[in-house]
C-alpha cells in the first residue's frame, strides 16, 4: 500500500489535525464554564 500524496490527502489531513486542535481548544475553555454552571445549580 502506498502513500496517498495528492492535494484532496493534504487538506483531509489539515482539515483533522484543524479539527484536533479546535477540539482540544474548546474543552480546555468549556471545562471550568462547565464546573462554575455545575456549581451554581
Amino acid at each position: 500500500m502506498q502513500m496517498i500524496d495528492t492535494p484532496a490527502a493534504g487538506d483531509y489531513v489539515m482539515l483533522l489535525l484543524f479539527a484536533a486542535l479546535a477540539a482540544t481548544g474548546l474543552a480546555l475553555l468549556a471545562r471550568p464554564a462547565a464546573r462554575r454552571w455545575f456549581k451554581r445549580r
